[in-house]
């Protein structure tokens, strides 16, 4: 019995099959990287016309600053875009039950001191006062305090979805794939057999 001095051309080595795997692995974080979901809130755009205008930007499941089921009100402080303190919005059903919203430049929700415009109308969220969630859509009110009295026409609460922005590639992700590619077939050629003469 001769003693074998190569293997199979057509049989890849172990590692052969382990540089192959790396290349793949590195391959599907690619694809999933650049292909999969975002995990990004959905952003959306608040745009109040008619006697009195403003505009925000919220998130669609925000956290509130505090609600009252027995009011029937949630509330927000601070939010970008809204110079007064506060926005208020209302249930239609609990509470005052007059749907709408607040905007006050107090940090009391309770209170009409301080409060820029009242506006009765649509309930413009769903889910619960403590937890509400926000969806695009035009909502009607009529404006039942507003500072300056000679303001008391209806208004209307656009709610679109903001643009969502995609995220690119890294630049450094191909050449890092170029590079497990070529370090792959270094070492393969290395551990290749020389021919025999």
């Amino acid at each position: 019995m001769g003693q074998r001095t190569s293997e199979n051309p057509s049989r890849l080595s172990r590692f052969q099959h382990r540089v192959l795997k790396s290349l793949a692995a590195a391959a599907l974080v690619a694809a999933a990287f650049a292909f999969g979901p975002r995990a990004e809130a959905s952003t959306l755009n608040f745009s109040l016309t008619g006697d009195y205008t403003a505009s925000w930007t919220m998130d669609s499941n925000p956290t509130p600053s505090g609600s009252s089921t027995g009011d029937g009100y949630t509330f927000f402080s601070n939010v970008p875009g809204v110079d007064p303190l506060l926005l208020v919005f209302y249930s239609s059903t609990l509470g005052f039950s007059s749907g709408g919203m607040r905007i006050s430049t107090t940090p009391d929700p309770t209170t009409e001191v301080g409060a820029i415009v009242d506006l009765g109308g649509d309930q413009i969220y769903s889910g619960l006062l403590s937890a509400p969630v926000f969806a695009p859509g035009v909502f009607h009110f009529n404006a039942d305090f507003i500072t300056n009295a000679a303001l008391h026409g209806p208004t209307t609460l656009t709610v679109t979805a903001a643009p969502v922005a995609t995220t690119p590639i890294p630049a450094a992700l191909p050449l890092f794939i170029s590079a497990l590619a070529g370090m792959g077939y270094v070492g393969w050629r290395r551990r290749r057999p020389a021919p025999n003469a």
